[in-house]
């Protein structure tokens, strides 16, 4: 979220040279303000979690910010690490996305053995109900490998 707000802060300085090009400049506030929503809503869903006495780790604040991760937060309690997706847009999680979701948990498990003894599933969490039916229903099969849950931010 600092790093965003740095680039929000430096971005207030150019913004009046890029008055000749609103489109740009209103494509990059949108930007903006998507990710800092993004990053408010895993804040929240960390916060959830952790009074259900989860241990929490914030996984995607780590991460490299020139692609997209789809891997948010690490759950663990007891014997069981939960991979969380934080969603709070309004684009449906397809099963590409559900796909591309599973193979950078698989990656994060390789590169972290530690996690090789724990029941391990992987999370949608989500400010509403994104999934398009086939990601239901694939869900709705596998229960014992990826679930949802609707966590609304409080205002």
């Amino acid at each position: 979220m600092v790093f965003f707000k740095k680039i929000k802060s430096k971005f207030s300085n150019i913004k009046a040279h890029l008055k000749k090009n609103s489109e740009l400049s209103s494509t990059f506030d949108n930007f903006l303000n998507i990710q800092e929503n993004s990053d408010t809503y895993r804040n929240f869903v960390a916060q959830e979690y952790q009074k259900q006495n989860y241990t929490v780790w914030e996984y995607s604040k780590d991460r490299d910010f020139s692609k997209e991760n789809k891997l948010s937060l690490i759950l663990k309690k007891n014997h069981i690490i939960i991979l969380v997706q934080c969603r709070n847009d309004n684009n449906n999680i397809g099963l590409d996305n559900l796909y591309d979701f599973k193979v950078e948990a698989e990656e994060f498990l390789q590169q972290n053995k530690i996690f090789e003894n724990y029941i391990v599933k992987l999370r949608y969490t989500m400010s509403s109900l994104l999934l398009e039916e086939s990601t239901y229903e694939y869900i709705k099969n596998n229960p014992s490998e990826i679930d949802y849950e609707i966590i609304k931010i409080k205002k």
